[in-house]
């Protein structure tokens, strides 16, 4: 019998310590005046969602809504993301804070074609370790991604649709979106597996 008890002990001291975190993804904001025919906040939640989720180091939910009004996680009172997120053992945080096109903008509707434009698009992002008593930040960093683009792409011109429609996203945008938010799952999932290896050499 207490054969059994030592053995069924270590196995959940075990399975405790090599448990999978369970990473909240908060929605993303759009901090820039960036706005086409469909919400760049719901397309970038998405597409991290889904970039974070084909990887196995950890368990992925999406995270509610908090109120930006009253709470910022990159301003100095960060105690409120571990109340608002209670179950969580991390949670990452990303703003869209740059999406600017950069070119001469054409007279004539007929002159849009042959011209291009650069895309800067930039995300500053901020991970929460929340296991302990404290948000610890784990990660604070700004992505950046630049792409040329024609121009017809550049600026809100799209009309109204969902994101996710094909007729809707142009492939030059899509692709800087998609190489944008390729780097800030990287960022994220480096730094969660780093503190998660950190904690389990310490215990």
């Amino acid at each position: 019998m207490q054969l059994r008890r030592f053995i069924l002990f270590f196995s959940l001291l075990f399975a405790c310590a090599y448990a999978k975190p369970l990473v909240v993804l908060a929605p993303i904001v759009n901090r820039t005046d960036a706005h086409y025919g469909w919400s760049l906040e719901k397309e970038f939640t998405e597409r991290l969602y889904e970039e974070l989720k084909q990887h196995n180091e950890f368990k992925l939910i999406k995270g509610k809504r908090y109120d930006k009004r009253h709470h910022d996680p990159f301003l100095g009172n960060v105690h409120w993301v571990k109340d608002h997120y209670p179950r969580a053992d991390f949670v990452a945080f990303a703003e869209l804070i740059q999406h600017d096109a950069y070119a001469k903008k054409p007279s004539k509707q007929s002159d849009r074609s042959g011209t291009t434009a650069k895309l800067c698009a930039a995300f500053r992002i901020r991970v929460f370790d929340v296991r302990d008593a404290k948000p610890r930040i784990v990660l604070q960093e700004v992505v950046q991604k630049s792409s040329i683009i024609p121009f017809l792409f550049s600026y809100s011109d799209t009309g109204d649709a969902a994101w996710s429609d094909p007729r809707c996203t142009p492939s030059s945008l899509d692709s800087i979106h998609d190489k944008l938010t390729r780097e800030v799952a990287k960022r994220i999932e480096h730094y969660i597996q780093g503190n998660c290896k950190t904690a389990q050499n310490a215990s």
